[in-house]
């Protein structure tokens, strides 16, 4: 499932739904707050960037795998040391803080473009979901009680 909020959010979610190998649900523009929440909270995993969907899903307890560019997770992390964190600690990062009232003149994020798909698939793998995965067992009893 995929969120998000405007016209240019839509637009990007569209056109990721149209490269997924598998069907997706596009759920933009289309939950309040609080149902976002409540959707989370049934979720058995997250995966998002430092955003409020990040924020939320660690809220309410859901297990997130956190993708961090321009910022630092250290500040703006989602706390559960259970969760999974990407972030490249570049000679340049964060450049996004609190101290520069979060401008940044960086036109070229390579923080988060050298995030890869296949780094992420295999942190999930090796933390969550693989036979061995430290954390199958929280996965599996949040499958269990829903």
């Amino acid at each position: 499932m995929l969120t998000g909020k405007g016209a240019e959010e839509r637009t990007l979610i569209a056109e990721t739904v149209a490269q997924m190998r598998r069907p997706a649900i596009d759920a933009s523009d289309r939950l309040s707050v609080t149902e976002l929440a409540a959707l989370l909270a049934r979720c058995h995993l997250v995966v998002a960037n430092d955003t409020s969907v990040m924020h939320l899903a660690a809220a309410v307890g859901t297990p997130v795998v956190a993708l961090f560019g321009p910022t630092a997770p250290l500040h703006y992390g989602p706390g559960n040391p259970d969760d999974l964190v990407f972030y490249k600690d570049l000679y340049c990062s964060p450049c996004l803080t609190n101290y520069n009232l979060k401008v940044s003149r960086c036109t070229d994020p390579v923080c988060i473009r050298t995030i890869t798909v296949e780094e992420v698939l295999a942190g999930i793998e090796a933390r969550f979901l693989g036979p061995a995965a430290p954390l199958r067992a929280v996965l599996e009893t949040r499958a269990a009680a829903s």
